[in-house]
Parts: C-alpha cells; structure tokens; sequence
C-alpha cells in the first residue's frame, strides 16, 4: 500500500481525470498562491486557461496573479475577460474597480466603481472610493450621493466623519468663491461638526465671517477654539489676522508674539520664522 496523497497530488489526480473540472483547478491555484509559488502558480493558471477559457472564477485569479507578477496588459485583459463572463458578481466588479484605481486608469476606476456600487447596495468599499475621487475631481453632487449612502448602512454611521467633513468644506470653498459668504460660513461649520480640529475649515469660517463683517464673532470663534485647543498655532495667526483685519495693529502683534513664543516652546522651527516674518511685516506697516 502506497503512502497517502498530499492534497495537491489529490488535486493534479482530480484535473488528470477531469481537466475541464474549472473547481479542481481553481482549489489547486488558490493553494499554491497561498504558498507563494509564483511559478507554479503561473503555470496553473495558464494550464487552466487552456482547459476552461470561460471560466471567470479562473480568469480573476489569472488577472490577480498576472498584476502581482508585473504583468498589467495581461492582467486587465484576464479581469476584464471575467467581468464580461459574470457582469453580476460584486468581487469581479471589485478587483476591475481595483486594478484600474492602482494602475492609475482614474476615469475607467470610477466607471468600475459605480458598477461595484449599482451591484451591491451594502458596499461600503466602493462608495468610500467613490466619495474620495468625486471629492478630489470637485463633483460635489456626486460626492454627496455617496457619502449619504454610507451613513445611511445602518452599522456604518458615525465611520465616515473625515470624507463628511472633507465634502463641507469643498462645498463651502465652493459657495465662498460664489461669493455666497453665509452659505459658506454655514458649510464650514458643519464641517466642523464632523471634524472638530480641521484646520482649513477652521480658517475659512474666519475668512467668511471677515467677509460678512462679523469680525467680533470671528474672534469670539477663534479665541473658544484657543481655549479647547492651546497648542493650535495657526489659531494665534487667525487671531492676529482678525484683528489687523479692523485696524488693530498692536493687539495683532501681541497674538503674532503670543505664536512666536508658543512656536519656540514646541521647536516648531518652521512656524518660528514664519511668525517673525509676520511681526516684522507688522512692524514695517504699521496701524
């Protein structure tokens, strides 16, 4: 009596009697990509191919093997050969969406993406994706549709708070460069809400509300936020640009000081210069 097959033996046994069994193939590729054998891999995968060219659960792991090898022109036909066959599985549609956004094919990503998202109402991966690139390409309404996808899945609420607060300050950005200050004062405090440290949104409330006239209430701002966060330089800037804002010059350099002398407390080098540049442009202009 022989000794006992191992489990790839089994399985080469299994594709001699059957080589058009996709299953005995795919256990078999699974196996010796979990044990790193790239070449083994590729050639049973390629063995694969030559005995079940339709199968798409091969092509994926063809497409897979062949991107992690270095081969990408191979790689997105295999995925793309696998998505064609079974246009209604969400991890096809996943891996097409993941390749294109590593390869850099941003306009296909997307595309990809929102096939991921129309698939799978629970996705959560594809709609964060999709939030962020439709937030850096500036589609706002777009970006939105997403974003209140997600913190509509009932187990996901309160995860997304960075992309929320991402989005309202972009849409404020928007409706200040309209010229629409209350409205983007109003966006950059709910970005605020879901980010309460977020700098820019924080800065730009300011720049807002200097716009409406409401330096008293820019400064009442700022100086609450000083007060939660003592270490937050920039708000020494704000604080100093509010009030030369309104002609007042001294009270402007004490908090220009005020940053300084915090600045040189943390070693924060950078900041050190940049509000001595600030003082001595004071200095130079005066009240």
């Amino acid at each position: 009596m022989g000794d006992p097959l191992t489990g790839k033996e089994y399985i080469a046994r299994s594709i001699q009697s059957d080589p058009g069994n996709p299953e005995a193939h795919n256990v078999l590729i699974s196996q010796l990509t979990r044990e790193g054998d790239l070449q083994s891999t590729g050639a049973a995968i390629e063995f694969a191919l030559q005995q079940c060219p339709d199968s798409a659960t091969i092509l994926h792991k063809a497409g897979l093997h062949y991107y992690t090898a270095g081969d990408v022109n191979k790689a997105e036909k295999a995925l793309s050969k696998a998505v064609e066959l079974d246009p209604h599985s969400t991890t096809l549609a996943l891996s097409m969406a993941e390749f294109y956004f590593k390869a850099n094919s941003l306009d296909k990503a997307l595309e990809a993406y929102e096939s991921v998202r129309h698939l799978s109402p629970l996705d959560t991966s594809s709609r964060i994706r999709l939030s962020q690139m439709y937030l850096e390409k500036g589609q706002l309404d777009e970006a939105w549709i997403c974003l209140d996808e997600l913190v509509n899945l009932e187990s996901q609420k309160g995860e997304f708070n960075d992309l929320m607060a991402a989005y309202w300050l972009k849409r404020g950005n928007q409706l200040f460069s309209e010229r629409k200050f209350n409205e983007a004062e109003a966006a950059y405090s709910k970005s605020l809400e879901f980010h309460p440290l977020f700098a820019s949104a924080v800065s730009n409330r300011v720049l807002a509300l200097l716009n409406l006239d409401r330096a008293r209430d820019a400064a009442d701002f700022v100086g609450r936020f000083l007060d939660e966060n003592p270490d937050a330089l920039f708000a020494c800037q704000l604080m100093a640009e509010i009030h030369f804002a309104v002609g007042q010059s001294g009270t402007a350099a004490e908090w220009l000081e005020r940053g300084l002398d915090e600045a040189k407390r943390h070693g924060a080098e950078k900041e050190v210069l940049q509000f001595r540049q600030l003082i001595q442009r004071i200095s130079v202009t005066g009240p």
